[in-house]
Order: C-alpha cells, then sequence, then structure tokens
C-alpha cells in the first residue's frame, strides 16, 4: 500500500481538514546560501555541495548575503568571515538578533581561539578552519541538519494515525533596515507516520 496523502489524514474519521500544513511527501533539496568573497573557492564549494544534491546559492559580500537571506526559505548558511563591506560577525549578528534561527557554520581562516570564542558567542553554531577536507565539511553540515530537524518536530495526532512534522528550518523573514521582519512559516515538512492508539473515548 502506498503512502497516504495529506488530504486522506487531513479527512480521517470523516474530520474536516486540520490547520496543519504539508509539503510534498518527497523530501525538498537543502537549500544552503554560501557567503564567500573568494570567488574559485566559493565555486568549488557549491560545485561539491550540488553533487550531494543540495540546492546552493552563492553571495560574495555581506550586502548580497541580507539579500538572499531577505527572500527566506534557508535550511543553512556557510559563512566567511572576512567579506567586503558588513563583516560575517555583523551578519551573524543581526540574523541572530532578528530571530531568525537557521543554522549558520563559519568558514574562515582566522584560527585563533579568540576568533573561534567571538564567532561562537556571536551565534555560530559551528566553526571550521581554511583549508579544510571537503568530507569534513559534509559531516559537519549533516551533523548541523540533523540537530535543526530534530528541534523542530512537532507531533499531531490524526485518528488512529500519528505524524510527525518538522516546521520549515527556516521561517521567512524580510529584511527591514537593519532587522528582519517576521513572516509565516510557508510550509512544513512531513517527517514520518505512525499507527497509534485512538484515544478512549
Amino acid at each position: 500500500m502506498g503512502q497516504p496523502s495529506p488530504e486522506g489524514l487531513a479527512q480521517a474519521e470523516g474530520e474536516e481538514n486540520p490547520e496543519i500544513c504539508y509539503r510534498d511527501w518527497v523530501a525538498s533539496p537543502i537549500k544552503i546560501l554560501v557567503v564567500e568573497d573568494e570567488l574559485k573557492i566559493a565555486r568549488a564549494i557549491k560545485e561539491g555541495l550540488e553533487r550531494e544534491s543540495h540546492e546552493v546559492t552563492l553571495a560574495h559580500s555581506g550586502e548580497e548575503a541580507f539579500f538572499v537571506l531577505n527572500s527566506g526559505g534557508l535550511n543553512l548558511v556557510l559563512l566567511d568571515i572576512m567579506l567586503p563591506g558588513r563583516s560575517g560577525i555583523e551578519i551573524l549578528k543581526a540574523i541572530r538578533k532578528s530571530g531568525l534561527e537557521v543554522p549558520v557554520l563559519i568558514l574562515t581562516a582566522r584560527d585563533s581561539v579568540e576568533n573561534r570564542v567571538e564567532g561562537l558567542d556571536a551565534g555560530a553554531d559551528d566553526y571550521l578552519v581554511k583549508p579544510f577536507a571537503f568530507p569534513e565539511l559534509l559531516a559537519r553540515i549533516r551533523s548541523l541538519l540533523r540537530r535543526s530537524r530534530a528541534e523542530n518536530v512537532h507531533r499531531f495526532q490524526l485518528a488512529d494515525l500519528e505524524v510527525g512534522v518538522a516546521q520549515e528550518l527556516v521561517e521567512n523573514r524580510q529584511l527591514s533596515g537593519s532587522g528582519f521582519i517576521t513572516q509565516p512559516p510557508s510550509s512544513c515538512q512531513p517527517l514520518s507516520t505512525s499507527k497509534g492508539s485512538k484515544a478512549a473515548a
């Protein structure tokens, strides 16, 4: 038997469609923003991530990064610190000040303990020093995405079917001046379904 459709779940036991949002049952690509001003490095990272079936957007300055963040829908940000215009630390602080919880992995040549502490205290979820091995970068990305998904799981009971739903990892927020305007998440992603027992009447 195939997977039940969202419509079928919503109409179980003759109930009205509950106010639960769904994405397609087929997993969507992970959307990653790479903020890196060195074009050769940026292209290499993009090509490597796209080979892993990720959807990658490049930004080469702080201003470009804000423009992409403004569009919403990101699952992860790879952020260099030394950028033209606004630094990576300034971008990171603005992201966290806005309440945006997208995971941020800093990629930088700055390798001192003080640099690492500054980046993590500013709101980074992880910190990787250049040059790095690409398999390590991929492993850190997988770790951050697992953590983010686990933190965004909500469970709903629909008749005798329990549905695990993960909120879209990033709410749609728009930049306004020095901050972001929050908008409702555009969709949710179903994680799993499992049979459960009906509550006693």
